[in-house]
């Protein structure tokens, strides 16, 4: 693999790690009501 494919591949872990972080703390406040996955346009309620 390439050092931009090696560099490109952390990046990604990066961005999950985030987007893990980020969707944890929109589940856990009331004050959101939906969290949207862009991957397939899925829009998850969030029950309180």
């Amino acid at each position: 693999m390439s050092i931009a494919g090696i560099r490109s591949n952390r990046g990604d872990s990066y961005q999950t790690l985030v987007a893990l972080d980020r969707a944890l703390t929109v589940l856990s406040d009331p004050d959101y009501q939906w969290l949207e996955a862009r991957n397939n346009m899925t829009h998850i309620t969030v029950d309180q």
